[in-house]
């Protein structure tokens, strides 16, 4: 029984597995496993300490690198064993963290800290989703975070888990026989029903096809994105597009004539693109769409909005700051036509792409100004 201690099916009994490990640094690299097909997470950076599965850690070190983003903050914690990146978030509702009093306090270069969160995998390299930072002022935090590691390894981490210690012997019984039987395939019936069997009438693992509507509007959209801006009579000429039309027409019989359908078709997905803020109604007498971008329009309205923040709202101070708050550039941009449809998380990361490229940089927390 104890080679199924580690299985999914026994997981979630194990005690530990809903703590946070306290490990140094470094064990967060050398234990990692190479299948995380266990716990079922794509992004999760699956770490084994004596066969267990560590999916939450907590870890005590100096904030070495702070880097500000739009809608997190991220710090490099270096323990003296290693580095690790803890990313944390603004809670909901939070939009500018300067000025918000929910937004949690920005920790400086070199303050002791204690991390608690969930370790994931961003572009193959090990992160912490940070759920608390705390700065702690006790001098000596660092050497006890080891001293509590290394007992909590040796006393508890070190002892694998046995589903016998929690489950009766008549339910380990089952559970071990249920565990050790292969994935059930599924039916044909439920096959056709979700459009998962070939033409070779081989049953498929596929997922069932994407609602046509919503393949005929990505269909628009791309077709718009492509050139950058079309007009509503090109994008009606457009073969590809007919043919998108016909397939998602064709799923919702009706007695409406079929021009009139695809026409109304048309209408329907370019509105409901504008909507949600992926194009927008540039020219309305000649019914010309544009595609929202960050490097077409997006990203030069808000250079210009920063260009010009001295007519804005400019983060108070001795006057030796200039620049346009994060908040206000937000505000500028849901005011303008144009752009009023766009999500606001969408404006924050076109702001970070400016920064990222140069364009603009941080005068101040929050504050951005033009080179």
């Amino acid at each position: 029984m104890a080679s199924l201690a580690n299985t999914a099916l026994f997981t979630g009994l194990d005690p530990l597995s809903w703590t946070y490990f306290r490990l140094p640094i470094a064990s967060l690299y050398t234990g990692r496993k190479q299948d995380a097909t266990a716990v079922g997470d794509d992004d999760l950076w699956s770490v084994s300490v004596a066969g267990r599965l560590v999916k939450a850690a907590e870890v005590t070190g100096m904030v070495v690198q702070v880097a500000r983003r739009a809608r997190h903050t991220q710090y490099l914690i270096d323990d003296g064993t290693g580095l690790l990146p803890v990313v944390c978030w603004l809670p909901d509702g939070v939009v500018d963290a300067d000025a918000d009093p929910d937004a949690p306090r920005v920790l400086g270069l070199g303050e002791s800290v204690v991390a608690r969160g969930r370790l994931s995998s961003f572009r193959g390299d090990l992160q912490m989703v940070a759920d608390s930072v705390y700065a702690s002022s006790d001098p000596h935090a660092e050497a006890l975070s080891w001293l509590v590691a290394t007992q909590l390894t040796v006393e508890r981490y070190t002892k694998s888990f046995e589903p016998a210690q929690v489950l009766a012997p008549d339910l380990l019984a089952a559970a071990a026989e249920l565990a050790s039987r292969p994935p059930p395939a599924l039916g044909r019936e439920m096959d056709r029903e979700q459009g998962a069997v070939d033409e070779g009438g081989e049953a498929s693992g596929d997922e069932p096809p994407r609602d046509p509507q919503a393949v005929f509007a990505d269909a628009v959209l791309g077709a718009i994105a492509a050139t950058g801006t079309r007009s509503y009579a090109e994008l009606r000429r457009l073969p590809e597009l007919n043919a998108a039309a016909q397939v998602a027409l064709a799923a919702v019989p009706s007695t409406v004539e079929a021009a009139t359908r695809l026409k109304s078709l048309f209408v329907r997905t370019l509105a409901r693109l504008v909507s949600d803020g992926l194009i927008f109604l540039q020219d309305e007498d000649a019914d010309v769409y544009e595609a929202i971008s960050v490097s077409r329009n997006l990203g030069p309205a808000l250079l210009a909005l920063v260009a010009d923040a001295r007519n804005h709202d400019v983060r108070p101070g001795d006057g030796s700051v200039s620049g346009v708050t994060a908040s206000a550039l937000v505000n500028l941009i849901a005011a303008s036509p144009s752009f009023c449809n766009v999500a606001r998380s969408r404006v924050f990361d076109a702001i970070a792409v400016l920064v990222d490229e140069s364009y603009i940089f941080e005068s101040a927390p929050r504050v951005y100004a033009a080179l």
